[in-house]
């Protein structure tokens, strides 16, 4: 896909990832203007109040722009349409854990083998799409923080000191690398990231994901470790971001 613009966003073209099991693109926000109208009619009509729930300009251009954006990859890159007329497709719904699917206009979820997600901060967003299986995003603009106070709300206790032997410039990155990894992991797991889950999975080697003692007690996890990895992407300087794929059962663990 090439590269599309409006007043609004800008969506790079694709990136592929995990063997081109999983393509994504980010979105460059304009956060100094209201969404303008190629954006806004992009958008269904209950999109559009959703929008407006928002009280600040910069949340309105957040979600609208990566909604946009988000359409413009499923209907040009994956011929989803949300025409009535043609699919019955109505648009984007969120699960009890905020994961997004695609629903009829009956609300039923719609039959494709295709997932998404997105995420958004600050001037950026980020879209990923597999075809294989359930796909996860988070992307963070860095701010400085106190990792000491902060890693112990996110992080297993080995994770918690590896980060206490950095030095306090890189305990930082490393605190955001394990906060965006585990976000997208447990959005392409679909469990959402509150109950602690965070502080339930822990981020290996080559972005391995294993299940702490607590989180299996918990029982809330039932996938399996070797089908589920995240990945470190490259973004714009000042922001960390991460994908995770869960990939089915019916295609080789990455």
């Amino acid at each position: 896909m090439t590269q599309e613009q409006t007043r609004c966003f800008e969506l790079t073209s694709a990136t592929e990832l995990f063997g081109g099991k999983v393509r994504y693109w980010q979105v460059r926000l304009n956060l100094m203007q209201e969404p303008d109208s190629a954006t806004l009619q992009a958008l269904s009509p209950n999109e559009r109040s959703e929008m407006m729930r928002f009280r600040q300009r910069e949340d309105r251009v957040r979600f609208a722009g990566v909604r946009a954006a988000l359409w413009k990859v499923l209907q040009i890159g994956y011929r989803i349409n949300r025409d009535p007329n043609r699919d019955q497709l109505a648009g984007i719904q969120r699960d009890q854990f905020g994961k997004p699917r695609l629903v009829t206009s009956s609300g039923q979820a719609l039959i494709v083998s295709l997932t998404f997600n997105v995420s958004h901060s600050g001037s950026y967003g980020l879209i990923a799409v597999s075809q294989c299986g359930q796909v996860g995003v988070d992307i963070e603009r860095t701010s400085q923080i106190n990792v000491t106070d902060l890693a112990p709300l996110i992080c297993t206790s080995s994770e918690c000191d590896r980060l206490a032997a950095l030095e306090q410039s890189e305990a930082g990155a490393a605190f955001y690398r394990l906060w965006v990894g585990k976000e997208a992991a447990l959005k392409a797991v679909g469990v959402g990231i509150g109950d602690d889950h965070m502080r339930m999975i822990s981020i290996g080697k080559e972005g391995r994901i294993s299940v702490t003692e607590e989180g299996a007690e918990n029982g809330i996890f039932s996938f399996d470790p070797a089908m589920l990895t995240v990945q470190s992407i490259a973004v714009n300087d000042g922001y960390h971001a991460a994908i995770a794929m869960l990939i089915n059962p019916s295609h080789p663990p990455l």
